[in-house]
This record gives structure tokens, sequence and C-alpha cells, in this order.
């Protein structure tokens, strides 16, 4: 049946205007649809006929179609179905680095997609489907610094806070592409990335946008001069709400950006305050799986560097967690980090009141700790790195 458009004056266009084709429209439909099948996930040949498709005219007649296209819907609410089937073609294509190079040999051809984004704000699919193009293309690292010459981080994080819950996950998951490159993180936080994210915590918008927040994140975190800033924006608390989610992977996503984040050791007693240890003493306690508790107990960890977050740590009764890691089999990593935060929590010379140090200590006698540092440290098959830890504790003790 036939689609009817709105026309510019809000009315519907007549059966016969719409059926007014020509010649070459006829035609451009059909290599349209052909080039759509080829590229489809169904087809066993579809990286080779990805790869036609480049190294022939048929990539010019995509990107002239999709801008050609473009310039033919002249206003809002007029029939954008065949851009937007050329947009998916191409981000099928997009989906093999290897083609990626000569697929946009002119760069020119990234500046006009982010321009027809710009055009066709009004319309989600074409929006989305520039944003997916750009999702794939960000892959390649060299392609990376010419989405961002070509204003393309200002048109994405614009697109964050989309009412389409599926503009906005693509959105961030562009953001979290393009951030793997260290030069562009702070371009990105120039742009207003962590404002939009923080927009996206206060919305609670569902779990897929909150991975892809927390994925960025990770990225992020890893720049050591940007921590502070990232700390006074206010994303911190919604990373620890993150944190307590039921949603292992988002869970796990949002440990790992803390993990990160932490390497600035000034920064434990904010997180503290913002409610870090709770989460951690469930993550600790009830561990959805094995590489959860791991980047866990290094969180914790490095929070019981600083003298001053160890009074806390020892109130929230974290001397048994990490006595049941002792006491069980576990992962090397696992049991390096607790053996080192009981260290830091059993140390006697630091400047902590007597009292302080006293009840740490007594809590991690009573509770059988001395017999299991005593074990890791004469552990023939332990590893160095184990009994190095078990022996720093066991001096401390």
């Amino acid at each position: 049946s036939l689609l009817r458009a709105w026309g510019p004056m809000g009315q519907k266009s007549s059966r016969s205007e719409r059926a007014l084709q020509t010649v070459d429209d006829v035609a451009d439909a059909e290599l349209l649809e052909r080039l759509r099948v080829w590229t489809g996930p169904h087809d066993d040949e579809r990286e080779q006929h990805c790869a036609e498709i480049v190294a022939s005219d048929q990539s010019v007649f995509l990107f002239d179609f999709i801008q050609e296209g473009g310039r033919r819907v002249p206003a809002v609410g007029d029939d954008t179905r065949s851009v937007v089937k050329a947009l998916e073609i191409l981000e099928s294509v997009c989906l093999f680095n290897d083609l990626l190079e000569d697929l946009f040999a002119d760069r020119t051809r990234v500046a006009a997609l982010i321009s027809l984004g710009r055009r066709f704000a009004f319309d989600n699919g074409v929006v989305l489907g520039v944003i997916k193009v750009f999702v794939n293309v960000s892959c390649l690292e060299s392609l990376r610094d010419c989405i961002v010459e070509a204003g393309g981080v200002e048109w994405c994080i614009g697109r964050i806070n989309a009412e389409d819950a599926d503009i906005a996950r693509h959105a961030i998951m562009l953001c979290s592409n393009l951030s793997v490159s260290q030069a562009i993180r702070p371009v990105l936080l120039g742009e207003g990335l962590l404002e939009a994210l923080v927009a996206i915590g206060q919305a609670e918008r569902g779990i897929p946008c909150l991975q892809q927040a927390a994925m960025v994140m990770i990225n992020i975190c890893c720049e050591e001069s940007l921590l502070q800033t990232i700390m006074d924006s206010g994303i911190c608390k919604y990373i620890i709400e993150w944190f307590e989610s039921w949603d292992g992977t988002l869970k796990f996503k949002a440990v790992q950006s803390l993990a990160n984040l932490i390497n600035d050791l000034t920064l434990g007693s904010k997180l503290i305050r913002l409610g870090i240890l709770h989460p951690l003493s469930v993550a600790l306690a009830f561990g959805h799986f094995e590489e959860l508790k791991e980047q866990s107990l290094y969180v914790l960890y490095r929070l019981s560097c600083v003298v001053g977050n160890r009074k806390e740590i020892v109130r929230l009764r974290f001397i048994q967690p990490l006595i049941d890691v002792m006491e069980e089999p576990h992962d090397e990593m696992e049991l390096k980090w607790a053996l080192l935060c009981t260290a830091n929590l059993l140390d006697r010379k630091s400047e902590r009141p007597e009292k302080e140090r006293d009840d740490a200590m007594h809590s991690f006698i009573d509770r059988g700790g001395l017999a299991h540092l005593i074990r890791h440290v004469m552990n023939e098959e332990a590893t160095t790195h184990v009994k190095q830890a078990a022996g720093i504790a066991l001096h401390m003790a």
C-alpha cells in the first residue's frame, strides 16, 4: 500500500502527486533495495558484497543518494524512508574495518553525514541512521579525528538527551568509541559530555543507556588530568548508583569506572561521603562474578591507602569479608588486594588514634585472620605476589 506523506502545509499529498516518479527514481530505488539485501545480516557473502560496493561506483551512488535524497525532502514530515534505507546500507558496509579507510578516503563524506544529521534533526530515523554509521566508523582510529574536526562531537553530545532511547544509547556509544583516543577525551568534556551524562543519571534512563554511560566513563576516567573535573561534575554520585544496580553488566562497568577514578587517592574521601562503601560491601558479600569481586577489592585497597579513610572502612565491618577472601580458594589478584588492604588497616605506625588501631587488630585476630596470614606466607605453592602481600600484612599485625 502507498503510504502518504505530509506536505509542507501540513496537508496530505494526493496519491497521484506521490506516484509521479522519473525513470531514474525507479532505477535508484531498485538498486537501493538490491544493495540492502546484499548487505543484510542474512546474506552469507555479506562482507564480499560490501567490499564490492566500496571498490565500485556503488559507494559513490550511496553517498550521492543520501545527499541528493536529503535535498529532495523539503519539509518536516515528508518521506525520508529511502534516505534511512541508504544509511542502513552504509552502516552495514561500515561494519568491516578493512573497508573504512577506502570508503572514507574522501574525508568530506564525514562532514556531509554530519550535515545531513543536523538538517534532519526532526527525523529520528535519519538521526539514528547517521549515528549508527559513525558508531562503526569510530572503530577506526584514523577516522576519529575526522569526526571531531567535522563537528561530530558537539552534534553527537547534543543527541545524548534525545527522547528516543535508541538515539541516546547510540550517541553515548559513539562517545565511548571516541573516548578510546586519549587526545579526544578533553574535547568530549569541553563539549559537555559530563553534563549530558549527569542528565542521563537524573532522568534514570533504561539499563541499556546506563550501561553505555558507564562504559564511556571507564575510558574518560583513564585520563588522570581529568579526574578532578570528573569529581566536580557530579557524575560520581550516579556512577555509585549504577554500582548498586541489580544489573550485573552495569554494576561491573560502574566499578571499573570507580577503579580508574580511585587512581587519584585524594578523591577517596569524597567517594566515601557519596556512599561508595555500602555497594562495595554488597559486591564483596554477594559478588555476581569473580571479576566484580576483584575490581571491588582493588577499589577498597586504594581507599585504604589513605589513613583518614581506614576508620570508616573498619567501622563498616570490612574485616570479615577480607578474611573470607583469605579463607577460601580465590583468584590470585583477589587475594593480593585483600591482603594489601588488610595490611593498610592493621598498620600501627600510621598517625591514627591507638584505640582505632587496636579495634582493627582485635577484630582481625578474633576472627582468625592471623592464622590465614601465616598460612599464606608459609604456602610453598603461593605466587610471589601473594607471599609478599601476606608478609606485609603479617608484619603490620
